[in-house]
């Protein structure tokens, strides 16, 4: 390799991971993981979609239509195997 290739390739590294730390300590807070985290444990131990929403203290709508579930699932997956670690890595 060339000796500029080599800076420009370190270039373009050093810039992926000063985007990667920004977005890592970026920490926008989400009161729905908690929610999403019991729609993922849910949806592995039943392997059902919600229908109803089960949290509410009054259900107001006989049908309950949840339609970020998939990120619930994926959320429960990385916080069961691989923690707090998972959730981080994922924001």
């Amino acid at each position: 390799m060339k000796k500029a290739n080599i800076k420009e390739y370190l270039f373009y590294i050093a810039i992926l991971v000063l985007v990667w730390v920004y977005l890592i300590t970026f920490n926008e807070f989400d009161f729905d993981l908690w929610a999403r985290l019991a729609v993922g444990k849910i949806f592995f131990e039943t392997g059902w979609i919600l229908k109803n929403d089960i949290f509410s203290y009054t259900i107001t709508k006989p049908i309950w239509v949840d339609h970020e579930w998939g990120s619930g699932v994926v959320f429960y997956f990385l916080a069961n195997h691989f923690g707090d670690v998972g959730l981080l890595l994922m924001n």
